[in-house]
């Protein structure tokens, strides 16, 4: 849990993160500006859970477990660095499923956005490429995009096998506007309770 020192005390909060603490100080502003007082603000951020789709928690155990529709690099990045920065072990999964993180053109943009991960993995699916009539995408390729440390997968199976095992990460976030080819994912972490 992150908190945030007021002068009210110590406020508990259910986001995390950087963009998200600066998110919720120009929310602040705003409303003290249109006549909100400031404990009625702390009282009401205590239950905000961020927006939809972003940090979504889907499992709370001894690995925290999020999902995230962050796809796009600066969003990844972001994502990734919260993660490491509350959990600090973290494996940051990202599906490459929209046209332009498919585009072997556009995959530079992501190098050294897992950096801050522990296991920084990510997962495309030739097949979506081959749909939405790409040039081929080679795992080196894509490894030679992302940067040293980053491991590929391009099946489900070989995917699912590997998320199975936790090892030694405190969080796991999947990232992806898409669904990790199908595997099932409740079925997978019900191994890290």
């Amino acid at each position: 849990i992150t908190y945030i020192d007021t002068a009210e005390g110590m406020v508990p909060l259910q986001v995390f993160g950087a963009h998200n603490l600066s998110n919720l100080e120009a929310a602040r502003w705003v409303c003290l500006e249109m006549g909100v007082q400031e404990h009625e603000f702390y009282d009401a951020i205590v239950s905000f859970a961020g927006a939809q789709n972003r940090m979504q928690p889907i499992l709370e155990g001894q690995v925290k477990v999020f999902r995230d529709f962050a796809h796009a690099p600066s969003k990844v990045g972001a994502a990734v660095k919260a993660l490491a920065d509350q959990f600090g072990k973290v494996r940051a999964v990202l599906e490459l499923h929209t046209f332009s993180s498919l585009n072997p053109e556009f995959l530079p943009q992501y190098k050294g956005v897992m950096d801050p991960a522990h296991d920084a993995w990510v997962y495309y699916s030739p097949d979506a490429v081959a749909h939405k009539k790409l040039p081929e995408l080679s795992k080196k390729s894509v490894l030679e995009a992302f940067g040293p440390g980053v491991r590929v997968f391009d099946t489900p199976e070989e995917l699912s096998v590997a998320l199975s095992d936790p090892a030694e990460n405190s969080a796991v976030v999947l990232m992806s506007s898409g669904n990790f080819g199908g595997i099932d994912l409740e079925d997978i972490f019900t191994s890290y309770k």
